[in-house]
């Protein structure tokens, strides 16, 4: 049977660079816009996978070649004949479900070709599956499917006791119902699900449906594992059972040279069946999908001075003694710790003052969790789930938070800058989501009042720990000057007053310098992750008399839109400072053609979303790109593993992907923390467990220890 499953899935493969320009599908009737040839191209082959024995696919097309186009097009041109199995299901996250709409609106001709449309998501929920059958297309997020799996399972130990109330509950659901039968299902942005024990992704997965596809930019993150989730739901024999998916490709990737080498052709021949994926670099009829100028990237190493390098070793020693103790301790519960740990290093790099000024103890985040117990409006039940909770990521951006916002009444949190974002009511609108004007939770989807929030140290003065300062700290400050002019001000006067330049803020001036005495009147972008970061670079940038224009998460919706045009049309603001998070996504900015990244992000794609602000449709200048960074220290280190997980991911796909990193395992974070000496790319870890911890401090740097670490690192 699987020979037959394998046989049927190699006879699917149809390339698309095979499909003669004379049988590719044109633009359907009711399509207001022309499709572009390499969207006639992937409606062919997205048609032909459907009338093939796979019933669907994925579509990894990069970002902004047209995916969304080309479902609809498929939408319209193969619509259902079947009353009782009518409606297209679409998955996505729940800042695109308003989007997904305005783009079918928009792109679909009124009258007879309208598609009728419902949105399934906050209270304007219908109840059941008879009523949402009469449309065409149904809109929901993963959060509501995975929330209706929960119902579902309840109701299934509700048989036991009651059979008939069990079976009508189990009817009522609108999407998991016993009598809900789609037509096609299609989950955007199909990364959400990568984790096959999720509930989202099991919520997939039991869709009742004819066909299945899988929309991403990102069809594989760093590890192979990945990807059989997305198999599964598309139901791709025989890969779909995990136990074959792990014999042919998860142990041989795993395995010698030439096992891997096996596995990693078998693996591009499966993909190569049911996937279909173009970049900007790729070509149709040989010519490209987009003229686009060239992109130029250097890695421009800032030195520090000798106060720097003081600082930032000092900083590593205490860090790696506390990574010693979080590692005998177990890496799991200690998680979030030795991210925070790590944030401290990345910033560090960047500016002393980030440390020195605007942050609290290193071990903060490890008293965190026992100060949130004293925020006394939380219920006994939230207050025990964050004891219980060693993680300290913002859900949204997934970084490390060492200050997180804590929300009433659910306790769920996110970082600072996140926060601002999903509390503003017009980006919330500009993001694709219409929630009525309420601020829910990302978690839990829960009501929030932005108004009624705490935070770690804002629950530490509750309990009376340390009496406030006269002095307030840069910190406090900055968190001041949000509320008015008045205390912005203040915070500005006093960062003026104490500000220092720092080596990498040095190498920043420098080729903006550069920049400026060519001639051409370029623009730069400066990206950053920390807002702190870009209050430091307004200060030499303003000494210099330049026009600078700024852009982050805590900026009204007016204020940021005011600042891109000004960017845009005034020929004299030729810098625009940009917080990695509000700006990586959703920003045209093709009046800059140059481009610094300031600090690395663990995702470098999110980094090359950043730079894909300016180099987009619209840009005619060569895009250059500089990501400073600091030899010898996390930074380097972050780089050379960020090009490690890209290997196998490219490699598989034969395509640059774009993803969000999963977590670090613990190999990786000893490389981190500069604890593996680095042998032509090999990691060899020291194993001296014998040794006390103090000694690793006399040790030469690259040659020091973490005790303990063997016992959790795979085998190599």
């Amino acid at each position: 049977k699987t020979k037959e499953d394998i046989q049927k899935l190699l006879e699917s493969i149809r390339p698309d660079s095979e499909i003669a320009l004379q049988n590719r599908e044109g633009t359907p009737e009711a399509l207001k816009y022309t499709l572009l040839e390499h969207q006639k191209l992937g409606l062919s082959w997205m048609k032909s996978m459907e009338e093939g024995d796979n019933k669907g696919g994925i579509l990894a097309d990069d970002m902004g070649l047209g995916k969304t186009i080309q479902a609809i097009a498929l939408i319209v041109s193969r619509p259902s004949t079947d009353p009782e199995r009518k409606p297209t299901l679409i998955i996505a996250p729940v800042a695109l479900v308003q989007q997904w709409k305005r783009e079918i609106e928009r792109m679909v001709r009124p009258g007879k070709h309208q598609l009728s449309i419902w949105v399934l998501h906050g209270d304007k929920r219908l109840t059941t599956f008879r009523e949402l059958k009469r449309y065409d297309v149904v809109l929901t997020t993963f959060g509501t499917l995975a929330a209706e799996l929960k119902r579902k399972q309840k109701y299934e130990e509700l048989e036991e006791r009651d059979v008939n109330l069990a079976r009508k509950a189990l009817d009522s659901l609108p999407l998991l119902g016993r009598r809900c039968k789609w037509y096609r299902v299609i989950a955007d942005e199909a990364q959400c699900i990568k984790n096959r024990n999720a509930k989202a992704a099991l919520a997939c997965c039991q869709l009742n449906t004819t066909y299945r596809w899988c929309m991403t930019g990102t069809p594989m993150m760093n590890n192979v594992e990945e990807l059989h989730s997305l198999i599964k739901f598309l139901r791709i024999r025989p890969y779909c059972n995990i136990e074959t998916f792990n014999r042919d490709f998860t142990r041989p990737l795993k395995s010698s040279p030439a096992m891997r080498e096996k596995a990693m052709l078998q693996l591009q021949v499966l993909l190569k069946a049911i996937l279909l994926r173009r970049t900007k670099s790729s070509e149709i009829d040989g010519k490209p999908i987009l003229q686009l100028p060239p992109k130029v990237s250097e890695r421009v190493h800032a030195v520090f001075s000798e106060e720097e390098q003081e600082f930032y070793n000092a900083l590593e020693a205490r860090s790696q003694n506390e990574v010693n103790r979080y590692l005998q301790q177990g890496v799991g519960r200690n998680y979030s710790n030795i991210l925070v740990l790590l944030l401290r290093l990345r910033q560090a790099c960047c500016h002393p003052h980030l440390i020195k000024d605007f942050t609290t103890e290193v071990n903060a985040a490890e008293e965190g969790m026992d100060l949130i117990a004293n925020a006394k409006a939380f219920s006994a039940e939230v207050v025990a789930r964050l004891k219980d909770n060693t993680e300290l990521e913002c859900p949204i951006c997934i970084d490390a938070v060492e200050n997180p916002v804590i929300f009433f009444p659910c306790g769920h949190g996110t970082c600072a800058e996140c926060f601002s974002r999903i509390s503003d009511p017009e980006m919330a609108l500009r993001s694709g989501r219409d929630d009525g004007g309420e601020v829910k939770c990302p978690n839990c989807r829960a009501k929030v009042n932005p108004k009624k929030i705490t935070d770690h140290q804002s629950s530490k003065r509750a309990k009376g720990k340390g009496k406030a300062k006269n002095k307030k700290s840069l910190a406090e400050l900055k968190k001041d000057a949000q509320k008015n002019k008045k205390s912005k001000l203040k915070y500005l006067r006093r960062l003026e007053k104490t500000w220092m330049s720092s080596a990498k803020i040095e190498k920043a001036m420098e080729i903006l310098r550069d920049v400026y005495h060519r001639e051409g009147n370029e623009k730069t972008i400066i990206f950053s992750q920390f807002t702190s970061l870009l209050d430091l670079l307004e200060i030499p940038i303003a000494r210099q008399g330049w026009d600078y224009r700024r852009y982050d998460g805590s900026m009204r919706p007016a204020d940021r839109n005011t600042s891109v045009m000004d960017f845009t049309d005034n020929e004299d603001c030729r810098i625009m400072l940009v917080s990695l998070k509000a700006g990586n996504a959703g920003l045209n900015l093709v009046a800059a053609s140059q481009v610094i990244i300031f600090d690395p992000f663990w995702n470098p794609y999110v980094e090359e979303q950043a730079v894909d602000r300016a180099h987009r449709i619209g840009q005619v200048r060569p895009v250059q790109i500089h990501r400073i960074v600091v030899k010898d220290t996390v930074e380097d280190r972050i780089l050379e593993l960020q090009d490690k997980k890209r290997e196998l991911v490219e490699g598989a796909l034969d395509e640059k992907a774009s993803s969000n990193l999963s977590r670090l395992g613990a190999r990786e974070l000893a490389f981190l923390f500069s604890t593996v000496e680095r042998k032509k790319n090999v990691c060899v870890l020291h194993d001296d467990s014998e040794s006390d911890s103090r000694n690793c401090l006399s040790t030469p740097r690259s040659h020091r220890p973490i005790p303990y670490l063997i016992r959790y690192l795979p085998a190599t």
